[in-house]
């Protein structure tokens, strides 16, 4: 009978830590952006996103040669851009 309880809750806890594994995946994977993602959630064009990231304005990394954006990091600087021009306009 004590192995029964043991191995049930093991087998609860494990479930517990299987859902907070994937729930974290799903966090990972919604914070993992494509440069046509990127694109489309600051309204610019692909070109000026190549831009940004060439001006190294906006951080990104490469995997298999590919350019992967990161959400916070993309929203962060894009709000930091839009201050520092709003900033240059009032001094003027």
């Amino acid at each position: 009978m004590k192995n029964n309880n043991q191995d049930e809750s093991f087998n609860s806890l494990m479930g517990q830590k299987l859902l907070e594994c994937k729930q974290a995946i799903v966090e990972i994977e919604s914070e993992i952006m494509t440069l046509n993602e990127v694109a489309s959630l600051i309204g610019v064009t692909r070109r000026t996103v190549y831009t940004f990231r060439k001006e190294l304005k906006l951080p990104f990394a490469q995997i298999g040669g590919k350019n992967i954006f990161f959400r916070s990091e993309v929203l962060k600087t894009i709000g930091n851009i839009k201050i520092r021009a709003r900033n240059e306009k009032s001094d003027k």
